[in-house]
This record gives structure tokens, C-alpha cells and sequence, in this order.
């Protein structure tokens, strides 16, 4: 009681809260996949003002962006949408998310934008982009483009395919 743990012992720990986090967080992407392709998921549709939850999404992928050096904004909207909130909120999430994640210099942005009697949500990066030839594919689980240097950014292939099974509830 009142000592401390070595350090050797504190950092193995810390590692270790690491790897299960991670693995942790695979298997709710999994599971997230699973239910959306079982059509197991019951949207609940309401009158939604987008602002809000934009704001939300940026607090929480802002600490990421801000380590990055990187800006990430939504822009101001009075828009009001019909969606579920959260399976919205966690579609625009995993986009966010892919944004700042192969995004190294610049900005991601949260637009809403009016389009052919719709609202269209974009979200916009100054990073690389997805090569012509993988657009057709990003979509399936566990896909990742064929770009070098994509897999060292920790990404899964799974937050487009969780997109696509948002879509489709």
C-alpha cells in the first residue's frame, strides 16, 4: 500500500491496456458489421438538427487532429435532417475519423451542402485520397487501398464497411 509499481512494470501495463483497447475496439467494429449486415439494426427516425452533433464529432476526433497538427472544423449550418442520431453520428465518425487519420498536413472539414432537393454531408481532407482504382472496394471489410504506407496509420478496413451497413438500416 503506497508504492509504487517499477517502471518496467508501469509501461508493461500500459501496454497491455493498449493492446486490449484495441482489441477491444476490433471486436465492437466486428460485431457493428455483423448486425448491420444481418439487418438487425431498427433506425429510429427523427427530426435531427445536424449542428449539434457535427460539433460532437468534432470534440471528440479534435484531440487527434490537434496532435496531428491538423485542423478539423464543421462548418455552421442551421440544417435539420430525419435520421436516426446515432447511426448518423457514427457514419460521419468513421469518416471523420479516416480524415484525420491519412490526412498528415492541412484540415478536414464537416460541410453540409444543399444538393438536388437533399442535404448532402461531406466530409473533405487535404490527405492523399483513395486511388481511382480502390473506390469500387473501400466499402468491403477489411479492405484497405494498395497506397504504401496506409496500414501503418491503424486503421482496420472496417469503418467504410460499418458506413455502407449505416447506409443500407
Amino acid at each position: 500500500i503506497g508504492e509504487q509499481a517499477p517502471p518496467e512494470l508501469t509501461k508493461t501495463a500500459e501496454q497491455l491496456r493498449q493492446v486490449l483497447d484495441d482489441l477491444r475496439a476490433m471486436l465492437d467494429s466486428l460485431f457493428d458489421v455483423s448486425r448491420y449486415d444481418a439487418q438487425v439494426v431498427q433506425p429510429d427516425i427523427k427530426p435531427l438538427r445536424l449542428l449539434p452533433l457535427l460539433e460532437q464529432i468534432v470534440a471528440a476526433a479534435g484531440g487527434g487532429a490537434r496532435a496531428k497538427g491538423i485542423t478539423l472544423i464543421a462548418r455552421p449550418t442551421d440544417a435539420w435532417v430525419m435520421s436516426d442520431r446515432a447511426l448518423l453520428g457514427r457514419m460521419i465518425s468513421n469518416i471523420v475519423e479516416n480524415g484525420v487519420r491519412y490526412t498528415e498536413m492541412g484540415s478536414v472539414t464537416i460541410a453540409c451542402v444543399p444538393h438536388e432537393g437533399h442535404l448532402r454531408i461531406e466530409v473533405r481532407d487535404t490527405g492523399r485520397g483513395i486511388p481511382a482504382d480502390d473506390l469500387d472496394r473501400v466499402f468491403e471489410p477489411f479492405r484497405q487501398t494498395g497506397e504504401p504506407g496506409r496500414s501503418v496509420h491503424g486503421g482496420l478496413g472496417l469503418g467504410l464497411a460499418i458506413c455502407e451497413g449505416l447506409v443500407r438500416a
